[in-house]
């Protein structure tokens, strides 16, 4: 026979199983602080921006040619500046100034390069455990880029914003991880009630007989 449970039911279930709702939500509440905030290494991003100035040409050349000709520029650019040419001079001077060894590869992975379509602004993203070591590393990698940029490319010029320390990481979220352990809590409390529930063979009220065992109640005694 098909047990259908009624949303009365269900609340009812919920407030018999209430403690361990909120026992479950607890534990995975405490087990997202603790990865949040002891587990998680910290993580800040500090951001430099290129602004590249193209050669100016001699030959006559349409506005769409020349877009087109700043669009492969600035791509380059990006590529090159995360290319070991331009990032091994960062790792050595991290090194010798700093005494900071850092795998190359893992310099590759801290540093990212970004651009907004038609424009003349690349943006250098370095994230690092360190909030004043990513910084000094973003305006390395701007200062390695702009002393061989105009070698190796067709560029005028190269004007650098510093990057500053930031203030707060941009890793972990702790309100979102907070969240998520809160939810996660709720929905393996509710999953635990249900099974707890469904194992549960004990005759609770005349309900149970009659709507879940299909079973008719002819008497009850009373208790003394």
């Amino acid at each position: 026979m098909e047990q259908v449970i009624t949303f009365g039911e269900l609340i009812r279930i919920i407030k018999r199983h209430v403690g361990l709702i909120v026992g479950t939500t607890l534990i995975f509440t405490v087990l997202a602080a603790v990865y949040t905030f002891i587990i998680v290494t910290p993580q800040y991003e500090a951001s430099t921006q290129l602004i590249i100035v193209q050669k100016e040409s001699g030959d006559d050349v349409s506005a769409e040619q020349s877009n087109i000709q700043m669009t492969r520029l600035i791509n380059t650019s990006k590529d090159i500046i995360e290319n070991p040419i331009i990032l091994s001079p960062v790792k050595q001077k991290l090194a010798s100034s700093e005494k900071y060894n850092i795998k190359l590869s893992k310099l590759e992975k801290e540093v990212s390069v970004t651009n907004e379509a038609n424009s003349q602004l690349v943006v250098v993203n370095v994230n690092d455990s360190n909030a004043d070591r990513a910084a000094r590393i973003a305006n390395l990698v701007a200062q390695s880029f702009k002393g061989r940029a105009k070698e190796m490319l067709d560029i005028d010029n190269v004007m650098i914003t510093a990057a500053t320390a930031p203030e707060n990481p941009v890793s972990p979220n702790k309100r979102n991880n907070l969240i998520f352990g809160i939810v996660l809590g709720l929905f393996f409390g509710f999953i635990f009630t249900l099974v707890s529930e469904a194992l549960n063979r004990r005759v609770n009220d005349e309900e149970f007989l009659t709507k879940r065992m299909g079973v008719k109640v002819i008497g009850n005694i009373s208790r003394i």
